[in-house]
């Protein structure tokens, strides 16, 4: 099952069974305009071998679909070795989106905070988890910041002008399960706000399993 996370308070379901990558000349769009269209986002991680082998984060790799199960991109992290073996979930990151044509449409940037983490303090810069966007590469089209709140995980989506647009809500605890998250959004939502809460779904998957599962514990 995929946790599920909340845009404006709506909900939807998802399958298990994803199909092949979405040709471009069967959406009409390229870039971040073949979201204009869409109301939800599910983002899947796929499993690292060597991460299972050494119990050390491997560089994540993501599948990206939309609510018909069709894959739309793929995203690809860089990372260094140190920071993935003691930052884990908090670690520096460039996570690169290309769509079907290999051509890199979005760039989420992560930097290193070594408070952050606690949903408490968050209001404190130095203890918020944040990523920028950027599409192309090289615009800024938003950022994702995490909000102070008593318990559960709050983020807000804010365009480039740092201009709160939406807030995502997250469970106050994660349950044992497959690296998958979903979301859903409003249809008429700008396409490039729809490309930054794609970078909040990605910073959620990092905040929740971005750490090695014990295996002592199996």
């Amino acid at each position: 099952m995929a946790q599920r996370y909340y845009v404006d308070d709506i909900e939807r379901s998802y399958g298990r069974e994803m199909t092949s990558i979405v040709p471009h000349s069967l959406t009409g769009r390229s870039g971040i305009d073949c979201l204009r269209m869409l109301d939800s986002l599910f983002v899947k991680q796929i499993p690292s071998i060597s991460e299972a082998i050494f119990g050390i984060a491997a560089e994540a790799k993501f599948d990206i679909f939309n609510d018909r199960k069709e894959q739309l991109f793929q995203a690809f992290e860089t990372s260094s070795f140190c920071q993935r073996l003691f930052c884990t979930s908090r670690r520096q990151f460039i996570l690169r989106i290309v769509d079907n044509s290999n051509q890199e449409i979005i760039l989420v940037k992560r930097e290193f905070k070594c408070c952050s983490g606690c949903c408490w303090c968050a209001n404190a810069t130095c203890c918020s988890q944040e990523v920028t966007v950027e599409s192309p590469p090289g615009t800024l089209i938003g950022t994702v910041s995490q909000e102070g709140s008593c318990w559960r995980l709050r983020l807000a989506i804010k365009d480039a002008n740092d201009t709160t647009i939406l807030t995502v809500r997250g469970p106050g605890c994660i349950c044992d399960g497959s690296l998958a998250c979903c979301c859903e959004m409003p249809r008429d939502l700008d396409s490039k706000i729809k490309a930054v809460t794609l970078g909040a779904l990605i910073l959620i998957d990092f905040i929740f399993f971005g750490t090695v599962p014990d295996r002592n514990n199996d």
